[in-house]
């Protein structure tokens, strides 16, 4: 589980660069406080190697659909946004098919 984490907390952007402005999003320390909470968060989360998945998944989803609006570290996980996208096709998103509403 440990490497489990490492490759999450590694994949996780540092900060964020939006019209000029730089926003820390996580610690680059991988035994710092910060994430010494959010491995026990990851631990409690991730159970199979299915979970892990899913949340690097979401995970990427997420940082290239909202880049620069991106939330810290902590937040993705207490607000379990993975979830939202872990299971939808980026380039769907991207063409805008996947938000039309069939009628």
């Amino acid at each position: 589980l440990d490497k489990k984490f490492l490759e999450f907390w590694t994949n996780y952007p540092i900060k964020v660069v939006d019209k000029g402005k730089t926003r820390v999003l996580r610690t680059k320390e991988d035994d710092s406080v910060e994430a010494k909470d959010c491995k026990i968060k990851y631990k409690k989360i991730v159970r199979t190697q299915e979970d892990h998945e899913k949340v690097l998944t979401g995970l990427k989803n997420y940082v290239n659909q909202q880049m620069p609006y991106l939330t810290g570290v902590k937040g993705f996980l207490n607000q379990e946004i993975w979830k939202k996208y872990s299971d939808i096709d980026v380039d769907e998103v991207k063409k805008g098919t996947e938000n039309k509403t069939q009628i």
